[in-house]
């Protein structure tokens, strides 16, 4: 019995041997990773669906003005997706539409330099 007990014991030590821990620290770094809030937000923005988002709020703005600093833009791919609320300090708001918003490349640069 005290053998059977010794071997499930030399088991377990090897198992947690950082060595062969190490994959599944890296597969779990990635799926880790893939769930990120930034990660959900690139693939909705490029997903059909955030690109017709995109697409309507750029309808809707007034002579294709940057709400924040008013420059005018020639097309659409001058925007960017801004978040109101940073993702880094409102992770559950990062596909969330109301925490959404079209702005200038400079403008929204501005805004996450701060």
């Amino acid at each position: 019995m005290s053998s059977e007990i010794e071997r499930q014991a030399a088991k377990l030590i090897q198992d947690l041997n950082p060595r062969r821990l190490r994959p599944h620290r890296k597969k779990a770094a990635r799926i880790k990773k893939y769930y990120s809030p930034r990660a959900q937000f690139n693939r909705w923005r490029d997903s059909d669906e955030g690109q017709a988002w995109k697409q309507q709020q750029y309808e809707q703005l007034i002579n294709s003005q940057c709400p924040e600093c008013g420059l005018k833009l020639p097309s659409i791919e001058y925007f960017q997706i801004d978040h109101i609320k940073p993702i880094s300090t409102h992770p559950k708001c990062a596909i969330e539409l109301d925490n959404l918003q079209l702005l200038c490349s400079p403008c929204n640069l501005k805004k996450s330099a701060k």
